[in-house]
């Protein structure tokens, strides 16, 4: 679908954590408008390409799952049904799995930090040379 109005640049940098209507708007677009949003990851900025798992173990866990918005839709009531257009998701050449103690489904069995650091290749997540995931980009985790 091609934009009939205004591209609106959000960037990494505009985030909160958690969730409050009271947060005052960081855009407001009208019908017809596109939103380029900079999404940070997961770990907010936190980690990075060259982390080891001593950074895992410092992870400040109230910046995790950042969000951006909140953004108002001009014209848009209570009740409305909106309709939102996913025009393009362009992923990182890289993202992370971690474990850190006190979080996730296995830390009795792996106690320890630790965290792997996937490369994207040809549109597959590289686990360790000969493994690969193909990726299919979504808006779920």
């Amino acid at each position: 679908m091609q934009s009939l109005g205004k591209t609106i640049h959000i960037p990494s940098d505009r985030t909160f954590v958690g969730h409050s209507r009271d947060l005052p708007p960081i855009a407001s677009i009208k019908s017809g408008d596109t939103l380029e949003l900079q999404l940070p990851n997961a770990c907010d900025g936190q980690l990075t390409v060259e982390s080891t798992a001593k950074d895992v173990a410092n992870l400040d866990r109230n910046l995790a799952n950042p969000t951006l918005g909140p953004i108002v839709v001009e014209g848009a009531k209570a009740g409305d049904a909106l309709q939102v257009d996913i025009l393009e998701i362009v992923l990182d050449d890289w993202a992370f799995t971690v474990q850190k103690s006190g979080g996730g489904l296995l830390t009795d069995l792996f106690p320890e930090p630790w965290i792997h650091i996937w490369r994207y290749e040809d549109n597959k997540g590289i686990f360790v040379d000969g493994i690969s995931v193909p990726l299919e980009p979504s808006l779920v985790s």
